[in-house]
């Protein structure tokens, strides 16, 4: 799985997005239940609102190598 990350097709948050969205989620007294911290959560979160079930989780099986290792298990 982590080979496939190699040529992940998103920039990756840094530490600072993090940490701002971690002590925005601490400080909150709303219900707000999700913190997005950096482009790839952001485009993840965009397909999870707009595709299917199906197509959802057919991409992230593609990007995180899933797909490969359900392939590898049944043979």
């Amino acid at each position: 799985m982590m080979q496939s990350m190699i040529h992940y097709p998103f920039e990756y948050a840094n530490e600072q997005e993090v940490a701002d969205q971690v002590y925005a989620a601490a400080s909150d007294t709303s219900n707000r239940l999700r913190y997005l911290a950096g482009p790839d959560v952001e485009e993840m979160a965009k397909l999870r609102w707009t595709a299917s079930e199906e197509q959802y989780l057919s991409t992230m099986r593609g990007l995180l190598g899933h797909t490969e290792w359900c392939r590898n298990k049944k043979a």
